[in-house]
C-alpha cells in the first residue's frame, strides 16, 4: 500500500475535511513500542509512521478499485437522455418508451429463463444503449437489438450457467424473424460499434453494479474488503436491474445511480428478517451512513444534487418500493403469451358451445 507524506498534496485533501468515516484502529510502532493510532477519513488513513512525528496517508484497496472504475466509467458511460425527446412517429426511430419496454421484457427472460449473472444483464443494457444512441433504429427492430446485445453479453459470462441459444432467444423474446435474422443483427452491432469496442465493454467492469459492490464495503476495513464476497443484497440487485430498464433513471452516471440506490436505502431502511440480517452484504450496507455517501460522491466528482434527482426518479418509477427482502423477492410481472398451433386455432374457431344447460351452483341446496 502506497504511503504519501502529509506535506504532499493529495487528490482527496478537500474530501478529507468533510464528515469522516467511523474511526478505525490500527497498530504502529514508535520508539520500540506498539500503539494503536489510525484514524481513517474516507479512503485515506492518517497513521503515525515509525520514527516520524507527522501522520502519513495510506490508501485502501477499495479506493484504488474505485479509481479504476471511474476511469472506465468515463469511457463507456452512455447518455440516453436524448431518447426522451424523440418523436417515434415522425422520426421513425426508437424512443425512450420503446427502449424501456424492450429491456423490461429482456429482464423478464433474464430472470425467468436464463438466470445469468446480473453483470451480464448490465452489459447487455450498456451495449443496447450504445447502439441505439449511435445508430438510427426503427421501432420494429428494438426487441431484436436487445436480444442480440444480450446474446453478445452472454459470451463474456464466466460462470458455468448455460448460455442462451439463438433459437431460444428468438422464441422467447418474440423479436420477430428467425435465428438467422438474429445472427445478422449481431453482425450489424459488431460492425457499427466495432469489435474492439464491444470487446472492451464486455471485458470492462464499470457498471453501476460494480460501484454498488465497492460502495457497500467502502466503510469497512481494507482487510474486510479483501475477505468479503463480491455478492450484493438480492433486493439491491433487482432494484438496479429495474432502474436500468427506465430511461429516466438509467441516464445518470453509473456511480450516481449506485449512490442514489444506497441513499434511498439509508433514508428508508427496510425491516429485514433474521435470515436477511445474517447476510454479510446486508450487514455492511447498514454500516454506511449518509455522510459516508456524501463523501463518496465528492470523491467520485458526482454532484449531490444529481444523486437527489436520481433518488427522486427512482421513487417516481417505484424502484425503491420493490421487495426489500433478499429471500422474498416479488415475482416478475410480465404479459403471458400463449403460442397456439394451427390445429389448436382451427379447433377453437370450429368449436360449438355445449348443448347441456349451465348449472347454477348458488341455487343448489346443501
Amino acid at each position: 500500500m502506497a504511503v504519501i507524506p502529509a506535506t504532499h498534496s493529495i487528490p482527496l485533501k478537500s474530501f478529507d475535511r468533510r464528515v469522516p468515516f467511523s474511526m478505525a484502529l490500527g497498530h504502529c510502532v514508535t520508539d520500540g513500542e506498539t500503539r494503536s493510532f489510525v484514524m481513517r477519513t474516507g479512503f485515506a488513513s492518517h497513521a503515525l509512521a515509525p520514527g516520524l512525528d507527522t501522520p502519513q496517508y495510506t490508501y485502501s484497496p477499495c479506493w484504488c478499485a474505485i479509481t479504476q472504475l471511474l476511469l472506465q466509467e468515463s469511457q463507456f458511460y452512455v447518455d440516453t437522455s436524448p431518447l426522451l425527446y424523440v418523436d417515434a412517429i415522425s422520426e421513425d426511430k426508437v424512443d425512450a418508451s420503446m427502449r424501456d419496454e424492450a429491456l423490461t421484457r429482456l429482464r423478464s427472460l433474464h430472470r425467468a429463463y436464463y438466470d445469468l449473472s446480473p453483470t451480464t444483464f448490465c452489459k447487455a443494457v450498456c451495449l443496447t444503449d450504445t447502439f441505439i444512441t449511435r445508430v438510427k433504429v426503427k421501432p420494429k427492430y428494438m426487441m431484436c437489438v436487445a436480444a442480440a446485445c444480450y446474446y453478445i453479453a452472454s459470451k463474456f459470462e464466466t460462470c458455468k450457467q448455460p448460455r442462451p441459444t439463438l433459437d431460444s432467444l428468438v422464441r422467447l423474446s418474440h423479436c420477430g424473424g428467425s435465428a438467422s435474422d438474429l445472427v445478422r443483427m449481431v453482425d450489424i452491432i459488431l460492425t457499427k460499434l466495432g469489435s474492439a469496442n464491444v470487446t472492451a465493454i464486455g471485458a470492462a467492469s464499470s457498471t453501476a453494479l460494480n460501484f454498488l459492490q465497492l460502495f457497500i464495503y467502502a466503510g469497512s476495513d481494507p482487510s474486510d474488503v479483501d475477505r468479503s464476497a463480491s455478492s450484493l443484497p438480492a433486493f439491491l440487485v433487482r432494484q438496479l436491474e429495474i432502474a436500468l430498464c427506465s430511461t429516466s433513471t438509467s441516464y445518470f452516471r453509473p456511480s450516481c445511480l449506485a449512490l442514489a440506490l444506497l441513499s434511498s436505502f439509508k433514508r428508508n431502511p427496510p425491516s429485514l428478517e433474521l435470515d436477511d440480517a445474517s447476510d454479510t452484504a446486508c450487514q455492511m450496507s447498514q454500516f454506511l451512513r449518509l455522510s459516508d455517501l456524501y463523501n463518496l460522491a465528492n470523491a467520485c466528482k458526482v454532484s449531490w444534487s444529481d444523486v437527489e434527482a436520481c433518488s427522486s426518479a427512482l421513487s417516481v418509477c417505484g424502484v425503491t418500493s420493490y421487495s426489500v427482502s433478499p429471500n422474498k423477492a416479488s415475482p416478475i410481472f410480465s404479459s403471458l403469451i400463449w403460442n397456439l398451433s394451427r390445429r389448436t386455432k382451427l379447433n377453437l374457431s370450429g368449436s360449438t358451445p355445449p348443448t347441456l344447460n349451465t348449472i347454477d351452483e348458488w341455487n343448489e341446496e346443501d
